[in-house]
């Protein structure tokens, strides 16, 4: 499967230099989005519309992420799970 890697900010960009800038994507090339680890709110799907809203059309999957809030709103999410390799997953 072909992917692209593109960090959320801009001082991650320098990280690897096969990572692509979020402001160069074309959203119409991509259907999923998939977010890897950290925090995640639903402030900072508004916060970080570059990503959010240029690829709501895309299904959006969170691996490894730290649930901070609930998801509500304009964030839907037909199935979310919390946990960990070791522990027991929860629903949220």
């Amino acid at each position: 499967m072909d992917y692209d890697v593109s960090p959320h900010t801009d001082a991650r960009l320098s990280g690897d230099n096969s990572w692509l800038d979020r402001f160069t994507l074309d959203p119409a090339r991509y259907t999923h989005l998939i977010v890897i680890c950290g925090p995640f709110t639903p402030a900072m799907a508004v916060r970080d519309d570059s990503i959010f809203v240029r690829f709501r059309h895309c299904v959006h999957i969170g691996v490894n992420l730290t649930m901070v809030e609930a998801l509500r709103g304009s964030i839907r999410s037909k199935s979310c799970w919390s946990g960990t390799a070791t522990g027991p997953r929860v629903r949220i």
